[in-house]
């Protein structure tokens, strides 16, 4: 598998962000959309895992930069549990709007970040 493969699919991740975000007054859209994005994360995190054994790159012990990317990565999957819960509160008629749309400014920032970061990281 070529080392630009997770990379696209971040990219495509990114644009159904975009989309969610434009369409996060329309509930039956935004939703599927984030869920999409959630799952694209989910799946470039196992091909990275597979393909390059992150984890043990880690463990082993890897520059600043690297562990900053890591924690960004982590963050990401926090926050994303964080945002569907608070947005199935919402849907449920319970939840606090704006908690939801903070935490996902915050998302927002960290997710950016990391995609950035992802180019300049070792194949």
């Amino acid at each position: 598998m070529s080392p630009a493969v997770p990379l696209w699919i971040s990219s495509a991740v990114l644009c159904l962000l975009g989309l969610g975000l434009a369409f996060r007054r329309r509930p039956r859209v935004h939703v599927p959309l984030m869920l999409a994005a959630f799952a694209g994360d989910l799946t470039t995190l196992v091909l990275v895992e597979l393909t390059r054994n992150a984890v043990e790159r880690v463990l082993k012990g890897v520059g600043a930069f690297s562990l900053f990317h890591v924690a960004l990565s982590v963050a990401m999957l926090v926050l994303y549990v964080a945002i569907i819960a608070t947005g199935r509160a919402l849907l449920l008629g319970r939840g606090n709007r704006t908690l939801h749309r903070r935490l996902a400014l915050g998302f927002l920032a960290v997710r950016v970040t990391q995609y950035a970061t992802s180019f300049f990281m070792p194949a």
